[in-house]
């Protein structure tokens, strides 16, 4: 049955295309673009399956893009008919028609840290052509994609892989992934930014391989220049992960590898941390001081506490508000909160999450001592407690609707991976694997005299485990 999305697409691209240009319709080039984009997402598709999900995932994936931009239509017309075209996408797309002059003259525009890059950026996604305004959904949509199919790789590559096909069904289809980073915005280029990120940490962590490294710079620059704090929240998800990896599995099999890698994942840290530092203006060359910090967030909570969505609450300040927190920034709007359609549509989403989640919560405290065994996982822990955390100060609960986008895979990587866990027959041979004698957590004195912490061979053989 799944088959039949990506086919239903198609017809309909080719239908729409037909009764587009029979009505005259200014439309007809950005059918023309997303045809072009689905036979480019297609050829991905095919390339990247491997032999665990050759059989379905390059059908998956189609279904998903169709899904894709069935979501950026709706954001498109939502902003059109809804809000009467008043949004940060109208302003996006006209700074990038101005903007793509100058980067097909090899002349880029000056571009700052945040919307100023994001404006530039437009110009240079615009450079081969520029679609309307309908297109442009389209096309950043696509690359929003793009990220998600960096994520799934990812998620892939894990030492131990669970449930590939569940995980690629959340990532394609989760409203909240569909919908928000679909439009010409920073949620499609940072989800673009965050998977290639991702995808590289993922290699770097379990494979330790150098030409992680690539993808890694290229993501952490692309969401670097939009938003350096979330690059660095990226960087201490690495950081973390790199320092307690199990030995004997990925990154812990290579002890002399890790200690280099630690030192370019913290070099990668201390760059993003001043970026986004000269960015919210704080002044961190003489000391970062608790007032700069209260009047930052105080900033923060005052700029996001309008608009008509604003709850109470705060940055945490201590592990008690922790839990609140969580509910705000990973669930909330509930369906008592919303006060119009889209959030309306949110809510819900947002409650089947949350109620998910409970579910899952004894399953994903159970297997949570096997974290180790998979540095990826780690990663996702890492990340998601500093985006709860960095984003605990954001009281427009609309406005963090869309920004949760941005952790919203890993989140789901972590309901897949420990909450559901490896298929039957796999979580029993799971299950029959011998504990290692040595289960402390490998420290720096370890790497530095390449003791038997990390060394092949020590190690429990975690290929048996089932996809």
């Amino acid at each position: 049955m799944l088959i039949l999305i990506p086919l239903l697409g198609v017809l309909g691209l080719i239908l729409g295309m037909a009764l587009a240009v029979a009505a005259g319709s200014p439309h007809v080039s950005a059918i023309m673009v997303a045809a072009v984009c689905a036979v480019i997402v297609g050829i991905i598709a095919k390339a990247m399956a491997s032999d665990q999900d050759r059989s379905w995932l390059p059908t998956l994936i189609m279904a998903g893009f169709t899904a894709k931009l069935v979501g950026a239509w709706a954001r498109w017309w939502i902003l059109v008919d809804y809000y009467g075209g008043s949004g940060d996408a109208s302003g996006y797309y006209g700074k990038a028609i101005d903007f793509v002059h100058q980067w097909r003259a090899f002349s880029p525009p000056p571009m700052s840290i945040g919307t100023e890059a994001m404006e530039g950026l437009g110009g240079l996604v615009f450079f081969p052509y520029v679609p309307n305004f309908l297109g442009g959904f389209f096309l950043y949509a696509t690359l929003s994609f793009f990220g998600q199919m960096f994520l799934y790789a990812a998620f892939r590559t894990s030492v131990v892989p669970r449930r590939l096909k569940l995980y690629a069904a959340a990532i394609f289809f989760v409203p909240n992934l569909v919908y928000w980073p679909s439009s010409i915005g920073k949620e499609a280029i940072m989800m673009l930014g965050i998977g290639m990120a991702a995808y590289g940490i993922s290699k770097l962590l379990n494979e330790a391989s150098s030409r992680a490294l690539l993808p890694i710079a290229g993501g952490l620059f692309i969401a670097g220049i939009i938003r350096p704090h979330v690059s660095a929240m990226l960087c201490v998800g690495a950081t973390v992960a790199l320092l307690v990896a199990k030995k004997g599995t990925g990154v812990g099999a290579f002890p002399a590898k890790r200690l280099m890698l630690l030192g370019f994942v913290g070099a990668g840290l201390a760059v993003m941390m001043f970026v986004a530092a000269s960015k919210f203006n704080l002044n961190v060359e003489d000391g970062l001081d608790t007032e700069q910090v209260d009047t930052f967030l105080e900033g923060v909570e005052d700029q996001t506490a309008k608009g008509g969505s604003e709850v109470d609450g705060g940055f945490i300040s201590s592990p008690a508000e922790f839990p609140e927190a969580t509910i705000r920034v990973l669930f909330r709007p509930l369906p008592n909160e919303a006060h119009n359609p889209p959030a309306l549509a949110s809510a819900f989403e947002g409650l089947a999450l949350l109620l998910l989640t409970i579910w899952k919560l004894p399953a994903m405290l159970r297997r949570g001592f096997r974290l180790r065994r998979d540095p990826y996982l780690i990663f996702c822990v890492v990340f998601t407690i500093a985006f709860i955390i960095a984003f605990s100060s954001f009281l427009n609960l609309g406005l963090m609707a869309r920004e949760r986008a941005q952790v919203m895979p890993f989140l789901l990587a972590m309901i897949v991976a420990l909450g559901f866990g490896p298929p039957p027959v796999d979580e029993e041979e799971e299950d029959q694997v011998a504990p290692e004698p040595d289960e402390r957590i490998p420290g720096i004195e370890d790497l530095l005299v390449g003791s038997g912490v990390g060394r092949p061979g020590g190690g429990v053989d975690y290929s048996r485990i089932g996809s």
